[in-house]
């Protein structure tokens, strides 16, 4: 995906009610995101989060966020009946995406992972603000051929 995009890449899994990242690309690009590590890193707000709360059952994810999810920014949502069909749509589609709802100026977009027989994993891109829009359909297809190489093995 690095080679394709030269965004920063992901691959992570759930610990506890938060994203861990297990290995991370950083873009080589002058203006680029570099993720800050000792930060909440709930489910909710990001897009690997979301693309791994797609494959739990509502109960599990429910349990995962609680009654009040914790705002990040102006952007995260934290009614949970709204995260709820967000997650519904990451299901539908295969895509989550994080507009700003981390953090201020920052988007991602992730896809789940599934390997038999573990827990949840996802792989993500993420990019500054003003190049997401019009990247989605080339971060979409890089996803797609990271994620079908990875479940193919």
């Amino acid at each position: 995906m690095f080679q394709e995009t030269h965004e920063t890449v992901d691959f992570s899994t759930v610990y506890g009610k938060e994203v861990t990242f297990i290995e991370k690309i950083h873009s080589d690009q002058e203006i680029r995101v570099v993720p800050k590590s000792g930060r909440p890193m709930p489910l909710h707000a990001m897009s690997n989060g979301k693309a791994m709360l797609s494959m739990m059952s509502k109960s599990e994810i429910q349990s995962l966020l609680g009654s009040q999810p914790l705002k990040m920014t102006p952007h995260t949502k934290t009614n949970v009946k709204d995260i709820l069909n967000e997650i519904e749509t990451v299901k539908a589609t295969g895509y989550a995406y994080d507009f700003e709802e981390h953090s201020e100026g920052v988007c991602c977009i992730a896809s789940p992972i599934v390997i038999p027989g573990h827990r949840p994993y996802a792989i993500s891109i993420t990019v500054p603000f003003f190049r997401f829009k019009k990247n989605i359909p080339l971060f979409q297809e890089s996803l797609n051929r990271c994620k079908n190489k990875i479940e193919l093995f």
